[in-house]
């Protein structure tokens, strides 16, 4: 007797355009994880170009749909993809494309973070009001949400959201063994991501300014997304921080393994993988709540308040011992995140929108 034939799930991979981290790797992972137990055609918006041929093997089939007479225009040739390609369900893993008028068939959307709507966020009145108008056509046409925290959940309630919403952590493997940068320092502090308000930079500088005990190396990864005046930057710079920009995945896995602390002081994160990447490459982190990132740590691992930032540092610089235990800690809840779980998680929710459905309808 043959198997029934599997879900037909078309996916957005518009998010691995040009991205290799962040929203990017969440699909990957996600691809990854969904192998073998659904059929996976990928879609993508076009406009910024083709999405690597990594993820195009990871999909059955691959389709494109391109901005031409706007977003509404690419709204409305969605639905045609999709009726098209004969898929059972749609999975937006991003606030950026739903389908519009022509699609009846389910719709499950992934919402990464509100940053936009907090105090704080310093977005602009533009990225504001298109963050608005995308997270209300999210809310309006999905019929389940997926989010990567309980601090997204909450966000969601606020916004007056009121379907089936499922919290799944994002899975993390360690990274590949990478010889030692040639010129890192003997001891260094590192961080990770893109320079922005929200990514509490500056708490992190402003911290080490105000403490007595010597500085640490300090290397930035991560390119500037948004500094009001030069501000964080200007910051970072009195510290002695070096900044490399955007470097390539080994070259930033060589610098996560050998770091001696990696601190995350977001103001917030809808999920801060970074935490959760140095814990699983054997890193001592140190973290602020972050919106999500007191929830990545898990249950008896409190979060830094930034304030203490420098001294929680310079205590784990200076006490192997307490390195270790940190790096124990973050090795045993690293191993509870797990891509397998992630797409687990979610392969019940595709299950569940498509009405039981093990086939093509």
């Amino acid at each position: 007797m043959s198997s029934p034939p599997l879900l037909r799930v078309a996916i957005d991979i518009t998010p691995t355009v040009g991205q290799g981290y962040g929203v990017g790797r969440y699909v990957v992972d996600l691809l990854d994880g969904l192998a073998g137990q659904v059929e996976l055609l990928g879609v993508y918006q076009g406009h910024h170009g083709a999405p690597p041929e990594a993820v195009v093997r990871r999909c059955a089939s691959v389709h494109r749909y391109d901005l031409i007479g706007g977003r509404v225009g690419a709204l409305l040739r969605l639905p045609w993809v999709l009726r098209s390609i004969g898929a059972d369900l749609y999975h937006s893993t991003s606030t950026i494309a739903v389908p519009g008028p022509g699609w009846s068939g389910a719709v499950v959307a992934t919402v990464q973070d509100c940053y936009p709507l907090h105090d704080g966020a310093a977005v602009t009145a533009r990225h504001l009001r298109l963050f608005r108008q995308l997270l209300r056509r999210i809310l309006a046409h999905a019929d389940h949400l997926i989010v990567p925290s309980d601090c997204t959940r909450r966000d969601i309630v606020g916004q007056g959201y009121r379907g089936p919403v499922t919290i799944t952590q994002y899975g993390v493997t360690a990274p590949p063994t990478q010889p030692r940068p040639a010129d890192a320092p003997e001891q260094y502090l590192l961080t990770i991501s893109a320079i922005e308000p929200r990514k509490g930079f500056d708490l992190l500088a402003q911290s080490l300014l105000a403490s007595d005990a010597p500085r640490p190396a300090w290397i930035h990864i991560g390119g500037i997304r948004h500094d009001p005046a030069g501000a964080t930057v200007a910051l970072m710079e009195r510290c002695g921080c070096r900044r490399l920009g955007w470097v390539d995945g080994a070259t930033r896995d060589a610098w996560l393994q050998h770091a001696t602390v990696l601190a995350c002081p977001s103001r917030l994160e809808g999920y801060g993988y970074a935490v959760a990447e140095g814990m699983a490459a054997g890193v001592a982190v140190v973290a602020t709540e972050g919106g999500s990132q007191g929830e990545i740590l898990g249950p008896g691992w409190p979060p830094c308040l930034p304030g203490d930032l420098a001294r929680e540092i310079t205590s784990l610089m200076n006490d192997p011992e307490q390195r270790q235990q940190r790096i124990r800690q973050g090795l045993a809840r690293a191993a509870e995140l797990t891509i397998a779980a992630t797409a687990r998680d979610t392969l019940a929710v595709y299950r569940s929108c498509a009405g039981g459905r093990v086939g093509r309808s």
